[in-house]
């Protein structure tokens, strides 16, 4: 069984000046109009796949598989090629939620709302 969603990934990358920073930014309620609504720590386990000639990396795209401490899913995602403007990147990106327990390169997918729903109440989708 799986979920599955395309979007459009939106990051921006910054580089800290040093460990305190990341510290001090962690301990913030707000930041300029942002406010934080939630703090968490998880677990991920996460192992990329590509073909033996590097065909994904060299197109600038991955294949991903995340694993969750203490879930019984997990996430497949493709990347696409990144888009890069003054430092902010976009790329499609395609998950689908699949059992932890499968073997993510041969299971067929099939649509289920149960599993997104356990991801969400969970905080990690």
């Amino acid at each position: 069984m799986s979920q599955s969603n395309a979007s459009q990934e939106v990051e921006l990358k910054l580089q800290p000046r040093d460990e305190e920073l990341l510290d001090h930014l962690w301990g913030l309620d707000h930041l300029g109009l942002f406010v934080v609504v939630e703090r968490r720590n998880y677990q991920q386990r996460n192992v990329y796949y590509d073909s033996s000639d590097h065909a994904l990396a060299r197109a600038g795209g991955s294949l991903r598989w995340r694993t969750f401490a203490g879930s019984t899913n997990a996430e497949l995602t493709y990347k696409g090629a990144s888009v890069v403007h003054r430092g902010v990147f976009r790329r499609l990106e395609v998950t689908a939620i699949l059992p932890a327990d499968c073997d993510p390169l041969t299971v067929t997918p099939v649509r289920s709302e149960e599993h997104t729903s356990e991801l969400q109440s969970r905080g990690l989708i």
